[in-house]
């Protein structure tokens, strides 16, 4: 129970906290100012996800990562939205998002974080469905988003 009490004072990194949210921040702000409320959100996640891979400890996060998140994030969007309304495929691709995640854990903790986070954008923005073009959408706003964070960092 002890254990559980303790903070590790030498992980706390507000200035690389402030950094890694700032993107996301911007995106939000400039949102609520200029676009809908959902654009607003999904740019905004977009960047919160990816900026929650780039804090990983037990790994550098190399942009090669964080750009394969953002991709990956889009991705896992457009298939779960476009797949939605038809169930039985929409669970066939979670099948195989959940696989291919599953896989990414045993090749360390950033990628754990990746593989983790492209399922919950397969199941967040996959219960929308929509035509190709609106799914394609969502997805270019989240990819938008993580790039955003991306460039950023």
């Amino acid at each position: 129970m002890r254990d559980l009490s303790r903070i590790d004072r030498s992980a706390i990194a507000p200035v690389a906290g402030a950094i890694a949210i700032l993107p996301m921040v911007a995106l939000f702000a400039s949102g609520l100012t200029w676009w809908s409320a959902q654009t607003t959100v999904t740019l905004a996640l977009g960047a919160y996800l990816v900026a929650i891979a780039s804090t990983v400890r037990s790994a550098r996060a190399s942009y090669s990562v964080l750009t394969l998140n953002s991709v990956g994030l889009a991705l896992a969007t457009f298939v779960g939205a476009i797949t939605e309304s038809t169930h039985w495929l929409h669970i066939v691709a979670l099948a195989v998002l959940c696989f291919a995640g599953g896989l990414l854990v045993a090749l360390g903790p950033l990628l754990a974080v990746v593989g983790t986070q492209v399922i919950l954008a397969f199941l967040i923005f996959g219960r929308f469905p929509s035509d190709a073009e609106e799914a394609l959408k969502l997805a270019g706003l989240i990819l938008l988003g993580g790039g955003t964070e991306v460039a950023f960092l």
